[in-house]
């Protein structure tokens, strides 16, 4: 929401590329203040995890979010909408499969080992395809900004 507030309507977002930075950057900081709160209650191995899966998992969710954001901001009408609407369900989809993931593996009774054995490999593939995702995205934006001269 503060990206399509605040973001959106800056007079410096005047290239396709900057709708992932900024993006990345707010998520960034929404992860600070995340982790500190889940840090403050969880402690040193808390702080460990959520540095190695969460940062970057919020990296990779704003991704999309900004690449489908920086398409609306330069397109009108139905086309616009229908890209804030993925800006927005996109990420949401992604973060929770990451949730989910983690936390059928943390579940303490009634766990499955094989399914949290599948989930594990499961989360390896979808952090690889994040990855796949994000670096497709930026040299996308990266190639519409040269098109357009920006």
């Amino acid at each position: 929401m503060i990206f399509y507030w605040l973001i959106r309507k800056a007079k410096d977002f005047d290239q396709y590329y900057d709708g992932i930075l900024y993006a990345i950057f707010i998520s960034m900081g929404f992860a600070l203040v995340e982790n500190i709160l889940y840090v403050l209650q969880g402690g040193l191995s808390t702080a460990i995890l959520r540095a190695v899966l969460s940062v970057p998992g919020h990296m990779l969710f704003a991704i999309p979010m900004g690449y489908y954001l920086s398409l609306s901001k330069f397109q009108q009408g139905a086309l616009a909408t229908k890209h804030q609407w993925l800006s927005i369900l996109i990420p949401v989809a992604l973060h929770g499969t990451f949730d989910f993931i983690l936390m059928y593996a943390d579940a303490k009774k009634d766990t499955n080992a094989a399914l949290v054995i599948l989930l594990f490999l499961a989360f390896v593939a979808f952090d690889i395809y994040m990855w796949r995702l994000g670096l497709r995205k930026l040299k996308a934006m990266r190639e519409r900004d040269k098109a357009s001269g920006v």
